[in-house]
């Protein structure tokens, strides 16, 4: 049974009902990504994101609220299921939910990025390409959020540092990621 996709669904607030749209992507390593978006346009990451049988669990925190919801699919394109909304104060707060599953559009996929074009340089060091492999990760997981990434393959010898010599300054980027291969354990 696949659970990536898109769920939409209403969730009851002290002023009324929002709606909500989840969305739960499977990455490169395997694990599951989810992000739950509120009709004001908040993002919010999801966290202990777990499936078993046909149901989905996953939390996330809205403002002041812990929010556990469990999801139950009904059938391809349907699900119930519950949240149970824990504030700082009180018992938590259990309402069902109910809504539709669908393909996440490229729309929806630009919606949940981070709204900022910080840049990032990725420098890495390969001898089997494994550390390559991980550099291409995170240049995804980077641009993903919406980062501009510049990544740049490391080579031995004075040949590379000639060629960039004066076109590499760490205080033009805003994040700096290195990577080396380990050779007898070590960096």
């Amino acid at each position: 049974m696949t659970f990536i996709g898109k769920y939409t669904f209403d969730l009851p607030t002290p002023a009324g009902t929002a709606a909500n749209t989840f969305l739960l992507r499977n990455y490169y390593t395997g694990a599951l990504h989810g992000t739950l978006l509120d009709a004001h346009g908040n993002v919010q990451l999801a966290s202990n994101i777990e499936t078993e049988g046909d149901t989905l669990r996953f939390q996330a925190q809205a403002g002041p609220c812990l929010i556990k919801f469990t999801i139950t699919l009904t059938g391809p394109e349907a699900f119930t299921g519950t949240a149970e909304i824990s504030q700082q104060e009180g018992q938590p707060v259990i309402t069902p939910i109910q809504g539709t599953k669908g393909e996440i559009t490229p729309t929806d996929d630009g919606a949940d990025r981070i709204e900022m074009k910080k840049k990032v340089l990725i420098l890495y060091a390969t001898i089997t390409k494994n550390t390559a492999t991980v550099a291409e990760w995170f240049k995804e997981t980077f641009e993903h959020y919406g980062m501009d990434v510049h990544m740049v393959r490391v080579l031995n010898g004075d040949r590379w540092l000639k060629e960039n010599e004066g076109k590499l300054y760490f205080e033009d980027y805003d994040v700096v990621c290195m990577g080396s291969p380990l050779s007898a354990a070590a960096p």
